[in-house]
C-alpha cells in the first residue's frame, strides 16, 4: 500500500491497485513520504474508496481531524452497520467525527431536535443505534459527553450514508416526510408541534400514502368523490396551495397521478395545522 498524502503522523491517504483508502493508525504516518510504502502492522482501520468516490468527497477535514476519534467511531459505526444490517458509506465516519467535536453545539430543549418525531417513528432501529453510540461515548474511551437531543442528528447520518445496494424502503420514505414536512411549515410560516396528536397523526397518514404511491395497483380513487369534491371546494385558499404543492412534488417523485380522495385527506391534516395556529 503505497502512501498518495499525509494529513498527520496518524492519517494517511492510501492507494493499492487502483484502489483509495485512508488508513488510520499510531505513526503511520510519521516520516513518510508520498510513494512510501505504508507499515501495515502500525493500522488499526481502513475507510476504503472507489476513485469516483474520492473525487466527491471533502478530504480536507481529516486534518483537523484526531485520530483516536475516527478509530472510536468507526468501530462504533461497524456495530450500528451490523445491527442495521447494512453498510455505510466510509465518508459518514469523517463528517460524523466533525458534527461530534465541531457540530453538536445547537441544544435543542427537551431533547426536541426538529426532526424527531420523524425520525424515532420512520427509523426506530437507526434512532436507537443513534443513542446507543451517545452512551458508548460517553462511557468508553473518549469519554465525550454528547447531549442527548444529538440522537436524531446522529441517526440522520446513519439514515442518509446507507450505501446504496443496502439501503432500506424507509431511508427514501424518511426523505419524502421531511420533505412534506419542511414545505407545509415554509408555506405556513410557522412550525409544526411535533409533539402533537396532528403532527403524529399526519405523518402516520404520509407513511402510509408513500406506501401506497410505491405500489400504484394500490392507489384507487374513493367511490365517495362528492364528499372529497366538498372538501376541496370548502378548504381555504392557503390549504388549498399547500395540498396542491405536496401532490405536485409526490406526483413528480413517484409518476403517480394523486387521486382526489387523497388530496381530501390532506387538506384535512394541512386545515388542522391551520387551524392550530390561528
Amino acid at each position: 500500500m503505497e502512501v498518495v498524502k499525509i494529513y498527520n503522523n496518524s492519517i494517511v491517504l492510501a492507494k493499492a491497485r487502483n484502489r483509495y483508502a485512508v488508513v488510520i493508525g499510531n505513526g503511520c504516518g510519521f516520516g513518510k513520504r508520498p510513494g512510501d510504502s505504508v507499515d501495515e502492522n502500525k493500522v488499526e482501520i481502513r475507510f476504503p474508496f472507489t476513485s469516483n468516490e474520492l473525487e466527491r468527497m471533502n478530504l480536507g477535514i481529516l486534518e483537523d481531524l484526531d485520530s483516536r476519534d475516527l478509530v472510536v467511531v468507526g468501530n462504533l459505526v461497524e456495530h450500528c452497520a451490523d445491527v442495521l444490517g447494512c453498510e455505510f458509506r466510509s465518508s459518514m465516519v469523517f463528517s460524523l467525527v466533525d458534527h461530534l467535536r465541531n457540530g453538536a453545539t445547537h441544544r435543542y430543549p427537551d431533547d426536541e431536535h426538529p426532526f424527531r418525531w420523524i425520525v424515532k417513528k420512520l427509523n426506530p432501529n437507526e434512532y436507537e443505534c443513534a443513542k446507543w453510540m451517545i452512551t458508548q461515548l460517553s462511557t468508553g474511551p473518549l469519554a465525550l459527553e454528547v447531549p442527548h437531543s444529538e440522537a436524531t442528528a446522529i441517526a440522520l447520518h446513519l439514515i442518509n450514508n446507507q450505501d446504496a445496494s443496502t439501503i432500506s424502503e424507509s431511508m427514501s420514505q424518511t426523505e419524502h416526510v421531511l420533505r412534506v414536512v419542511t414545505l407545509v411549515e415554509y408555506k405556513l410560516n410557522h412550525g409544526l408541534d411535533r409533539s402533537s396528536l396532528t403532527y403524529s397523526r399526519f405523518v402516520t397518514h404520509l407513511r402510509f400514502l408513500l406506501n401506497r404511491l410505491e405500489h400504484p395497483e394500490m392507489v384507487k380513487e374513493n367511490e365517495a368523490n362528492h364528499l372529497f369534491r366538498t372538501i376541496l371546494r370548502e378548504a381555504s385558499p392557503l390549504a388549498r396551495e399547500i395540498v396542491d404543492r405536496i401532490v405536485a412534488y409526490l406526483e413528480a417523485s413517484f409518476g403517480v397521478e394523486i387521486p382526489e380522495s387523497e388530496r381530501g385527506y390532506l387538506l384535512l391534516h394541512v386545515h388542522m395545522f391551520i387551524d392550530n395556529i390561528a
